[in-house]
């Protein structure tokens, strides 16, 4: 669900072209597109589960840059940001189609193939959302107490809470009324992962290079390991995921140098943490491509797949026009 990719158009199509800006249709990898895909990974196959514009009931526009996670059969959005300046303007909404929500928090079911309009997003005193425009890309599900727990990079590190029941903000902050700050540290990117039935998670520090525990009670940061990654940051398409034997951080050798010149490391790397033991190990990153300008494009995603015990690694989208039509598994040993 969500993000920039190729149009997939089942049914897609409306009755006339948007107005302006909206300039664009068939609507372009960059728009935030709103189809749904579902996989079955044990047989191969993949089918589209709802359109760009369903035909009824809610949905939410626009998941562009947006957080999707799992809550009780649903797969919650929490949308960070958008091509479109819906800040000055509301979606398009054509004739007969689902409407459009913006700005509130939907949770999506795959069974029944309708979404739920839960709650307004939080906001700060200055009135924007509180985990930012571009500032939040993951987070995780704490079974336990039945919240969203959301790393946001603002001036410091944030943690914005969502209560799962309701959708109540329940974020920590300070007398100004901006959430509190839990000091230098930028997790948004990779964001957290980590065992569900676990009151330890992981993130991920792409500038710094650091791999930390995060107590999901107190929020208190353990630093793991610093990467050996070359100087500079790693991208915004760093892959965080969790596995029973290790953490796995997986990079793209993107960077830039002192001199604000970009450069790419000739093979992208990827990072097991064992947390028993303290084992680190380093191997050549295996899933991705490299395209026609020479320049590796990595994975959107990837997970545990619990069925196989493998790493899925999956998606990509490359500017130059090039797709990636293939999924990798990871056989972690």
């Amino acid at each position: 669900m969500c993000g920039d990719h190729a149009g997939i158009l089942v049914g897609a199509t409306p009755p006339a072209k948007m107005p302006a800006p909206y300039t664009n249709w068939p609507p372009d990898v960059q728009d935030g597109r709103q189809e749904v895909l579902e996989f079955d990974f044990a047989a191969n196959t993949a089918v589209v589960k709802t359109p760009y514009y369903m035909t009824g009931g809610i949905q939410q526009a626009y998941p562009d840059d947006a957080l999707t996670i799992a809550r009780g059969g649903e797969a919650w959005v929490f949308v960070s940001t958008t091509a479109h300046p819906v800040d000055a303007m509301p979606p398009y909404q054509p004739a007969g189609k689902a409407a459009q929500l913006w700005g509130r928090m939907t949770a999506f079911d795959p069974v029944t193939v309708t979404y739920r309009d839960v709650a307004p997003y939080p906001k700060n005193p200055d009135g924007s959302w509180t985990w930012g425009n571009n500032r939040a890309w993951r987070g995780t599900y704490d079974a336990k107490l039945d919240r969203f727990v959301i790393p946001v990079r603002r001036n410091e590190l944030e943690w914005t809470v969502i209560d799962g029941k309701t959708g109540a903000d329940l974020t920590q902050r300070s007398g100004s009324g901006y959430p509190r700050e839990f000091g230098s540290h930028d997790f948004h990117s990779a964001g957290m992962v980590g065992d569900p039935t676990s009151r330890t998670r992981y993130c991920y520090d792409y500038w710094k290079h650091e791999l930390y525990a995060v107590d999901l009670d107190t929020f208190a940061l353990t630093l793991l390991a610093v990467l050996p990654e070359l100087p500079g940051f790693g991208g915004d398409t760093i892959r965080l995921c969790w596995h029973p034997k290790a953490v796995i951080v997986a990079t793209t050798g993107h960077g830039v140098n002192a001199a604000g010149d970009k450069f790419q490391r000739a093979s992208p790397m990827m990072y097991l943490y064992e947390p028993d033991g303290a084992k680190l190990t380093t191997k050549t990153r295996p899933d991705g491509f490299v395209n026609k300008a020479g320049l590796y494009v990595p994975t959107s995603a990837m997970f545990h797949d619990p069925d196989t015990g493998d790493v899925v690694s999956i998606g990509g989208i490359d500017w130059d026009g090039m797709v990636s039509p293939v999924y990798w598994r990871i056989k972690v040993a």
